[in-house]
């Protein structure tokens, strides 16, 4: 069994009574910026590898939608790595290691045993 077969599937279709509502909710905050919804949701397994929409934020460079398990931005401008009005999925390693997530020694490449 590979990586992919290891990981249980989501799906709407199997969600709780009752949690139709949280769902709405959640994928409202899409709206927000129509070109992330449309790179969000054309993602065949957005569920699996993005999860929900938790979050987004309107920045002067770009705009976020953060998910549970990645965030996808779209950019004003161009910057190094994108064209203006590109999508792109953050690096959420990077990320958190400009947030002071890791202590400076885990981040010091180490030999192989």
């Amino acid at each position: 069994m590979g990586v992919e077969g290891a990981r249980p599937k989501c799906s709407l279709a199997g969600s709780r009574p009752g949690v139709s509502g949280a769902w709405t909710r959640h994928l409202a905050l899409l709206d927000r910026d129509p070109v992330l919804k449309a790179a969000y949701l054309a993602e065949p397994s957005w569920l699996d590898l993005y999860g929900l929409p938790m979050g987004h934020g309107d920045y002067p460079n770009g705009s976020v939608v953060r998910g549970q398990r990645a965030a996808l931005q779209r950019w004003k401008g161009d910057v190094p790595w994108a064209r203006a009005g590109e999508v792109t999925v953050a690096n959420g390693g990077d990320i958190a290691k400009e947030a002071g997530l890791f202590p400076a020694e885990a981040l010091v490449p180490q030999p192989p045993p």
